[in-house]
């Protein structure tokens, strides 16, 4: 598939070695026909890591940030499909499931569907979900993280069919278990992993970040709330496993 990942990292080689372990038995690396990561500062340590999965990387002399780094990524790579990851999101299912939801999510954004896939794990998702306050109280942020309550319950289109939809039954024998697709109002602006079609981030995204990022993170997100982009989210693929090394 023509798929590409960009990964970046800086200074957690050991998180670094545990996430990039996983990608490789869980078959995520044979699937893309194009692998970077980006290390920041330089970090010999990690770049021991990289060469040690066989990866091509990019190095930096500073902390480029978020925003710049992950432009830096997309603009490297040439595939059609693009899924950015850092180096603390863990792969915790099998290849088999791991090439039926990316398969899952490149086919919707292909038709049309979505404009874009989540693949944070929906039951085991990691520490922290910095909406997790939110479960019982969705609206108190005027539904902007709503599609995060695909985390805490299990019939999302039921509770919010207004807002959000699935084109799918879950259960259903050779799908996913579930797919749930929101409006972009109701989906908020996430560097969880995420797919999206290559030049369609360069255009709509890339041009959003200034410096590094982080200090225009809340005109991103107003931005990103009033486009109505399409956001698709199944069963999730990565949990958030930071060893602080």
């Amino acid at each position: 598939m023509d798929l590409g990942i960009g990964i970046l990292s800086w200074k957690k080689p050991i998180t670094l070695d545990n996430t990039l372990r996983s990608y490789q038995q869980n078959g995520l690396l044979d699937l893309a026909k194009e692998v970077y990561v980006l290390i920041q500062e330089g970090g010999e340590q990690e770049i021991e890591v990289v060469k040690k999965y066989n990866l091509p990387y990019i190095t930096t002399t500073d902390n480029v940030g978020i925003g710049k780094g992950i432009t830096m990524l997309t603009e490297k790579l040439t595939t059609e499909y693009y899924l950015f990851l850092e180096n603390d999101w863990l792969l915790i299912e099998d290849a088999t499931k791991t090439r039926k939801q990316i398969e899952t999510a490149i086919e919707n954004i292909k038709d049309g569907t979505i404009d874009c896939y989540r693949l944070r794990h929906r039951q085991n998702y990691g520490a922290p979900l910095c909406s997790l306050w939110l479960r019982g109280q969705e609206g108190a942020r005027e539904y902007y993280h709503l599609m995060d309550c695909v985390h805490w319950y299990s019939d999302p289109d039921v509770r919010f069919p207004d807002k959000i939809t699935s084109p799918i039954k879950p259960g259903r024998s050779g799908d996913l278990d579930s797919f749930y697709i929101a409006d972009s109002r109701y989906a908020n602006h996430t560097n969880n992993p995420v797919i999206y079609k290559r030049k369609w981030y360069l255009e709509k995204l890339c041009p959003m970040y200034k410096g590094d990022g982080r200090a225009n993170e809340m005109e991103v997100f107003y931005w990103w709330s009033e486009q109505h982009f399409k956001v698709g989210q199944g069963d999730g693929l990565f949990k958030h496993c930071d060893l602080r090394k």
